[in-house]
């Protein structure tokens, strides 16, 4: 019987001190179940060669990953799917060649199997580990090794970071992906394989076409022309652009209408059957749509976003209305804010009417959010978010886990991180608290469309070997900064938006991608998690300033490869939060200036800069052989008979 860890719910936690960052308490609801019995109580060894990876292209637990014919979740039904098969991992042992020729023939009377490659001697097993590994590498544990691994490294860019870049090349990628959906021809094509665009029947112009799912473009505003893929999971954000005219056409978008994604479409079974006729199971029609043929998309969950607080809530009705527009309070109503699809699939026979049997779509359920967007918001923009996930057969999100790795990090992929867990009839087993939501995890300040932080709840998710800064503005007034109550105050306030209430407490990273959240060991602590002792107060003989603000936090992760050479694996050996210190002052000049109107931006601030620590591979080469050399058998005579 698997014995999970239950956490019992504490009490509302103190305000914001000035040395610890508000921790979120974990239910075991919301994170991966612990079986204690399979939790180790020691760390195992690590040697080069059991770092070396098997099947690096298996990233989910529990589910199968589309084209991974070494993926052990894979069944039949997935692999009817499947396009092709991904590289599992090059040989840990590469051959090295070279002409027999040069090879000097000694050892005479003695016999080798010897195999010759187009005329070349090939060395098949090299048995010289420290030649074909990267070195192991131990987790840092304490900021006096991370010094002293940072003080050995010949480049160290923590004081060089500079925004991400931006790859022009997503907007073409995205109008590429555009095209082929639109050019999709439906009557060739009787199951779906990976990557087909997720065919769909719209229902008011009874049109044929594929799943949107709307994306980010360099500008950063919305594109409805990314269509939805099979069995790739996807999620993406962007800036929706409002008509200037609110008040009048706030009923009239259909971006902004939930309805558009809860009965605007039907989503074909396969992605070859024409539903207006009788191709599809002949379930019976609704109009001229054969219902056999199609999956009704179902609302499963409607939440409601207040603006205000960032607070997101179950809505009170089942079924969301068509945006209306508030006189009283300027905003329209009942605005989509996030769209999640999940759906699942499994083999089918039968679709084309010929008895063959492939994949198709069985169900499509979704999970919206609303919320109310002012007829004034800065740019006329505001964030709206997309996801679509796949599932074999009746399996969700709750019973499969989605890798970073395996076991080195993907670059691009979420760094893992929780907190820990102590085993409550054993202390000496730990295991981590790790949310299914990737998220949750560690993530960088967000800003709303304008720059703005208090108007922002979006967050920056920190992905593996990718540097990135990330900041927002606060608007202040003289009075913000001139006492010790407005000091404290925003201190706090600038402590949430870094923290993001919850989503820089995790004090534990995953060593590796697919970091065992039940084996302690495989996880190192991040130095330094504490914030500074001294508290903001005003600056002395200096009206409208505190001191001592922090206002920035950098997360600074050492990685290292590991493995063979021919296919370095990336693991993370340690991290720590480096924090920027500063006061803030209000300049100003005139007879205004203590005008509560009149108000200056302040910038905050959080980075991640991942810096490499490998070891070059030790090129260990061995005594030369003794020569025995070949003498006559009378040589000797007549000392020796």
């Amino acid at each position: 019987m698997m014995a999970t860890a239950t956490v019992s719910e504490p009490p509302s936690p103190p305000p914001v001190g000035p040395t610890d960052l508000p921790v979120t308490p974990v239910s075991s609801g919301d994170s991966l179940p612990i079986d204690w019995s399979a939790v180790p109580t020691a760390a195992a060894p690590i040697t080069p060669k059991s770092e070396a990876t098997t099947c690096e292209c298996d990233l989910t637990a529990g589910e199968c990953d589309p084209n991974c014919c070494c993926d052990g979740d894979c069944d039949a039904t997935d692999r009817l799917a499947f396009t092709g098969c991904l590289p599992s991992a090059p040989p840990a042992n590469p051959k090295h060649c070279t002409s027999d020729a040069q090879i000097a023939k000694i050892n005479l009377g003695s016999s080798a199997d010897v195999e010759q490659e187009g005329g070349l001697l090939c060395v098949s097993v090299d048995n010289n580990e420290a030649a074909s590994y990267f070195p192991a590498t131990a987790p840092v544990t304490s900021e006096s090794v991370f010094d002293r691994v940072v003080s050995a490294l010949r480049f160290y860019p923590f004081d060089r970071l500079l925004p991400a870049s931006i790859d022009a090349a997503e907007a073409a990628d995205a109008q590429a992906e555009a095209a082929a959906a639109a050019a999709l021809d439906t009557t060739t094509v009787r199951f779906y394989k990976v990557d087909d665009p997720v065919a769909v029947v719209f229902v008011d112009t009874l049109s044929l076409g594929s799943m949107s799912l709307p994306s980010s473009l360099v500008s950063g505003e919305c594109t409805d022309f990314t269509p939805g893929l099979f069995m790739e999971n996807r999620a993406s954000e962007c800036a929706r652009a409002l008509p200037a005219d609110l008040a009048a056409r706030c009923d009239l978008e259909p971006s902004l209408n939930a309805l558009t994604y809860v009965e605007g479409q039907y989503f074909l079974k396969y992605p070859g059957v024409d539903p207006f006729t009788s191709a599809g199971s002949g379930n019976g029609t609704t109009g001229p749509i054969d219902m056999g043929a199609v999956v009704v998309p179902t609302l499963t969950d409607l939440q409601c976003l207040d603006p205000a607080d960032g607070q997101v809530k179950q809505c009170t009705v089942d079924v969301p209305s068509s945006p209306v527009y508030n006189a009283a309070t300027h905003a329209c109503d009942n605005v989509v804010q996030s769209v999640k699809y999940q759906l699942n699939y499994g083999e089918r026979a039968g679709g084309n009417g010929n008895g063959q049997t492939g994949v198709g779509l069985l169900n499509v359920t979704l999970s919206v959010v609303i919320t109310s967007v002012s007829a004034e918001p800065a740019n006329g923009l505001f964030g709206q978010a997309f996801e679509a996930v796949f599932f074999e057969g009746t399996n969700s999100a709750s019973n499969t886990f989605g890798r970073s790795g395996n076991p080195g990090y993907v670059v691009g992929k979420p760094l893992l991180a929780g907190n820990k867990a102590v085993n409550p009839d054993d202390d000496q087993q730990s295991a981590i608290f790790l949310n299914i939501d990737s998220s949750s995890w560690l993530t960088l300040v967000g800003s709303s469309p304008s720059g703005e932080c208090r108007q922002s709840t979006e967050r920056v998710a920190v992905t593996y070997g990718e540097d990135t800064l990330s900041g927002c503005v606060m608007d202040l007034s003289f009075r913000d900064l001139d006492s010790d109550e407005s000091c404290a105050d925003l201190q706090a306030e600038v402590i949430k938006v870094l923290t993001g209430n919850a989503n820089l407490n995790a004090r534990y990273i995953g060593i590796y991608g697919n970091s065992d959240y039940e084996d302690f060991f495989q996880w190192v602590e991040i130095l330094n998690a504490d914030l500074p002792a001294a508290a903001a107060v005003p600056a002395e003989a200096t009206p409208g300033s505190c001191a001592n603000l922090v206002t920035g936090i950098t997360v600074e992760v050492l990685t290292a490869n590991i493995g063979s050479i021919a296919n370095p694996q990336s693991k993370v050996i340690g991290a720590r939060f480096v924090y920027n210190v500063e006061t803030w002052q209000f300049t100003c000049g005139g007879p205004y200036c203590h005008n509560d109107e009149l108000t200056q931006a302040f910038e905050i601030y959080s980075a991640v800069s991942f810096v490499d620590a490998s070891e070059s591979p030790q090129n260990y080469v061995p005594r030369a052989p003794d020569v025995i050399p070949r003498l006559p058998s009378d040589f000797f005579y007549p000392w020796v008979g």
